[in-house]
């Protein structure tokens, strides 16, 4: 009978639980700030030999960011080289990143006119300065001070798309600097790659029976022919289709999915001091700044644009891409969502 009587009692507390009856609180995160405390709290590192900073260092003459990450600070240095220009990868590497901290101390960097670096620097100044030749000194440069500052003879490199081409010349100048270099989407003729993926598009489009992106695609042939870059509007009808069946991501469409993991990065709305864990501000301004994913119009390329409300408005993408090693390949805009860097006032 106790028995019996306990369990009606447990049935009863279920029931009749809460005095107020009401509803129990739906399950969180109930917010973006919960999201990325939750997300922040899992990546932790917490092991007694690991090593966690988020820091500025003084490259090529301005102040650009590294996050530096690992569970053994004596494993190997791995510098990632986010692509782009200008597409970070600092706020994505939440979710691919910590499997690789078991083995590596892995540093992500902010590079010139991108990201963190991107704000801390006057956009007006460092514009020029954002060229092949300064992207690969400062590259260099990072590299020595990693050596130096962790007492590492050589350090492994990964580049991605962009940061493919800054490896390989970094490899080229210092082979004895690394233990391997890892090219991720290796960049090596990019007219060409822009030639192929037109064609692979227009394939793609006639398959599917599609007038619009056939008629599309037909408009801007011959496309990336000769020694000039194509119109930026060609390159985003381009882009557009390329998107949509799948091109830039294998099996998705766009870049929606890695867009909103940046919108849950810990690390994107304001750089944070490594000393007082609070928000960290430059010289220059003061300012809270948040970073959503936006789509361009016409491309469905998805890019990040940050709010500096005491600022305006702040975006960054390539301003020039290399060809060959040595001869430029330029997109020209005046657009955020282009290829230029620029900032809006409000």
């Amino acid at each position: 009978m106790k028995r019996v009587c306990g369990g009606c009692i447990a049935v009863l507390m279920m029931v009749f639980g809460n005095p107020a009856g009401a509803e129990a609180p739906a399950p969180g995160p109930h917010s973006r700030a919960e999201a990325t405390s939750i997300v922040a709290d899992m990546r932790r590192i917490v092991t007694d030999q690991g090593i966690e900073r988020l820091e500025k260092v003084r490259i090529g003459g301005i102040e650009q960011w590294v996050s530096i990450r690992g569970n053994d600070a004596r494993n190997p240095v791995l510098l990632m080289l986010h692509g782009g220009p200008g597409w970070v990868s600092m706020p994505t590497s939440w979710y691919f990143q910590r499997g690789w901290e078991e083995y590596f101390t892995v540093v992500q960097w902010d590079q010139r006119g991108a990201g963190k670096t991107y704000v801390e620097n006057d956009p007006e100044l460092i514009a020029p300065t954002v060229t092949p030749e300064q992207m690969i000194a400062d590259t260099v440069e990072l590299v020595a001070w990693l050596r130096r500052e962790y007492g590492k003879e050589k350090i492994f490199v990964l580049g991605h798309s962009w940061g493919s081409y800054l490896g390989l010349e970094l490899a080229s100048r210092h082979p004895d600097w690394l233990h391997a270099y890892i090219g991720i989407g290796q960049g090596t003729d990019i007219p060409e790659s822009e030639r192929r993926g037109w064609a692979w598009t227009m394939d793609k489009a006639r398959a599917d029976g599609n007038a619009e992106a056939i008629a599309e695609l037909e408009s801007i042939a011959p496309y990336a022919e000769g020694d000039d870059a194509p119109a930026l509007a060609d390159v985003y009808k381009q882009r557009k289709w390329l998107n949509h069946y799948g091109g830039m991501v294998h099996n998705r469409t766009g870049g929606a999915a890695e867009a909103r993991a940046i919108a849950l990065s810990p690390s994107t709305p304001t750089p944070m001091s490594p000393a007082s864990g609070k928000p960290a501000t430059s010289p220059r301004k003061s300012c809270s700044l948040t970073c959503l994913p936006r789509t361009c119009p016409g491309s469905g390329n998805s890019i990040v644009r940050c709010s500096c409300s005491s600022a305006g408005t702040t975006s960054m993408s390539p301003p020039k891409w290399p060809r060959n090693g040595s001869r430029k390949y330029r997109l020209r805009t005046s657009s955020w969502c282009g290829s230029s860097i620029r900032r809006t006032r409000s």
